[in-house]
């Protein structure tokens, strides 16, 4: 990822405003990866309110950079 991420960001421009699909299966390294590169995740409010309070779906959990949906229906 860091090798692709690079080229794109050099080619295209340091602020580009990409969109990552970071929902599924996930692990810190896929986190590290979308905050090191300034790129925009995805939340789903559909999926904030089936789990519990720490959810990262849950509206009230979402960070700076995300692009939220309303549902994946």
């Amino acid at each position: 990822g860091d090798e692709f991420f690079t080229a794109v960001t050099r080619a295209l421009d340091d602020d580009v405003p990409l969109i990552i699909e970071d929902i599924g299966a996930l692990t810190a390294q896929v986190f590290e990866l979308r905050d090191r590169f300034k790129l925009h995740g995805i939340r789903i409010g559909q999926k904030g309110f089936k789990f519990d309070a720490d959810n990262m779906y849950a509206p009230h959990n979402y960070i700076p950079r995300l692009v939220a949906y309303t549902s994946i229906v």
